[in-house]
């Protein structure tokens, strides 16, 4: 990050992890404070997103490589039309979801997670200036998935052997700039210790 810009911010995590309430949690935050931000989630509203939505929610088996292709083009769309113009408006920017969802998800129907971030950096898609993974065990995933969805639906991935799978891979991936949080602790503790690391990281306060 530039001195003088904002953030870019992403959060990361299994189902069930409640990274969108935190997510949505910083933004209401922030943008109480007066700080422009621009509240994003992939995959996005856009027309592949929307694609991307109709068949996880349609819990169809869609080959990897398919799913692979269809999130690139929803991210390049994304990029384009929301997330540049608001990083170049400098405003704050909080992601839920973004390329780490791709390597996760991905890598786990036998692909390699470090091949998929690579071609996302390929891409030239913006770097996150941090990076929360909202980490949790997937017994815990499955019974908050169950609580939500009395009905018993199930998206394409809220299944535990596949969620297993998708929280290894986030635990493999490192970096100065990413985050592991527990979000097994209450959510207000969980948003305190988000909130207290972007005021000392990027607000100097």
């Amino acid at each position: 990050m530039t001195e003088g810009n904002r953030p870019f911010i992403v959060f990361e995590g299994i189902d069930g992890s409640g990274k969108s309430t935190i997510a949505e949690m910083i933004y209401r935050h922030y943008e109480s404070r007066g700080i422009p931000v621009y509240r994003g989630a992939e995959p996005s509203g856009g027309k592949w997103g929307r694609e991307i939505r109709a068949l996880l929610a349609s819990r169809n088996s869609v080959g990897v490589k398919e799913q692979l292709r269809l999130f690139l083009l929803d991210r390049e769309d994304d990029v384009r039309n929301n997330i540049l113009p608001a990083l170049r408006d400098n405003k704050m920017v909080i992601m839920d979801r973004y390329y780490h969802s791709n390597a996760a998800y991905q890598g786990a129907l036998d692909q390699d997670p470090r091949v998929i971030i690579d071609i996302n950096r390929g891409k030239g898609f913006p770097e996150p200036d941090r990076v929360y993974l909202m980490d949790i065990d997937t017994d815990t995933a499955v019974q908050r998935i169950s609580a939500r969805n009395p009905s018993g639906e199930t998206d394409f991935f809220e299944k535990k052997n596949l969620l297993e799978k998708i929280r290894a891979n986030y635990l493999s991936f490192s970096g100065p700039n990413f985050l592991i949080i527990d979000s097994t602790l209450p959510v207000p503790a969980v948003f305190k210790t988000v909130k207290n690391d972007i005021d000392t990281v990027f607000f100097g306060s």
